[in-house]
């Protein structure tokens, strides 16, 4: 779990630079709206690790990749909603 927010942060350090130096607002929005779902996203994978080594029922591991993939992408759902949502309010300022 610490190697995933090593991770997080990281990434979120580069694409952030990377995104400021850029002309575009685009990358900005973009990088703002990953902030906020990638901790869940970490939690997800290293969830997803745990259940496959858990000596647990093959049915059980099933079950919880089914939770895993459904909260996964009900996060991304609320990613993309942000990113519009960022993406419109960043275009129409005046």
């Amino acid at each position: 779990m610490a190697g995933g927010w090593l991770l997080r942060s990281l990434v979120l350090r580069r694409l952030q630079a990377w995104a400021k130096n850029s002309q575009t607002l685009i990358d900005d929005v973009l990088v703002e709206s990953l902030v906020r779902p990638m901790p869940v996203w970490i939690m997800l994978g290293g969830l997803a690790a745990a259940v496959q080594a858990a000596p647990i029922s093959p049915a059980h591991v099933l079950l919880a990749h089914k939770g895993v993939v459904a909260i996964f992408l009900l996060s991304v759902t609320f990613a993309a909603a942000s990113l519009a949502s960022l993406a419109v309010s960043e275009y129409t300022k005046t």
